[in-house]
């Protein structure tokens, strides 16, 4: 066949195609870990530590403000009813913030 404008269009446009499908094709069959050197993935496990960060600490925070909330006098503090309504609470919230 003498040289024609179309055919070589179309083979140029489906190598090009192909191309761009193997680039996305191991894109995709890449882990988090290996993509990009693994910079994105670590910054995002950073990140997540940090938020588990903040949250341990508004848990302690929100404990200390119920404590002293509901407690009047020092009397109340130590009692009963303040170590078993509010410690078990921090305990489950803090186990469901460290152990996400």
């Amino acid at each position: 066949m003498e040289d024609n404008w179309v055919i070589e269009n179309l083979e140029q446009a489906l190598a090009t195609w192909n191309n761009k499908l193997s680039e996305i094709w191991q894109l995709l069959s890449q882990s988090p870990e290996e993509f990009k050197g693994g910079n994105i993935w670590r910054l995002a496990v950073n990140i997540n530590d940090a938020l588990q960060a903040v949250g341990l600490g508004l848990v302690i925070l929100f404990f200390a403000m119920s404590i002293f909330k509901s407690s009047l006098t020092f009397r109340d503090f130590i009692g009963i009813y303040i170590k078993n309504s509010t410690f078990p609470n921090f305990l489950i919230f803090s186990w469901i913030f460290a152990y996400q």
